[in-house]
């Protein structure tokens, strides 16, 4: 039972961190005026040099997060990670929800992938969700992660 049990966090370790390759990778395989615009449509930071920022940190902080996960590095922290990069999302499409802004698709994965918002805020509360699990489950997805090569 408790290889049952380690198995499924491990399993949502890896689609997690999957999720956010994928995002990550579509954006930087996006222009950075698109990513821009999707920032811009938000109208969450009001200024150019912050929305430039973050259309070239963003795609590169995904990736990274993504491959940590997938890979089994810095659990605890890239659990972490997952939990406050969805919170920020989760508030910037649920303050555009709120102010009904006419944002047909979310821009989470670029062309790749088109939401509405609620579906986008919905999965924004999943990986915030995910990253808990996985922050107080750390231990558990111990097997095949690279933390076990750095272990004590």
């Amino acid at each position: 039972m408790k290889a049952l049990n380690t198995k499924k966090y491990i399993v949502l370790r890896i689609l997690v961190g999957v999720v956010f390759i994928v995002s990550g990778l579509e954006k930087l395989f996006s222009s950075t005026e698109n990513i821009i615009y999707v920032i811009q449509s938000y109208q969450v930071l009001h200024h150019a040099f912050l929305e430039q920022l973050a259309a070239l940190i963003l795609p590169w902080f995904e990736l990274f997060l993504g491959v940590f996960l997938v890979l089994g590095l810095w659990r605890k922290q890239s659990a972490l990670a997952v939990m406050g990069l969805s919170a920020m999302f989760a508030v910037a499409v649920g303050q555009a929800l709120l102010r009904k802004l006419p944002l047909s698709n979310c821009g989470c994965f670029g062309e790749l992938l088109h939401f509405p918002l609620y579906v986008t805020f919905i999965l924004d509360l999943i990986l915030i969700s995910s990253g808990w699990v996985l922050y107080t489950r750390s231990q558990d997805t111990m097997p095949l992660s690279l933390d076990k090569l750095f272990e004590d």
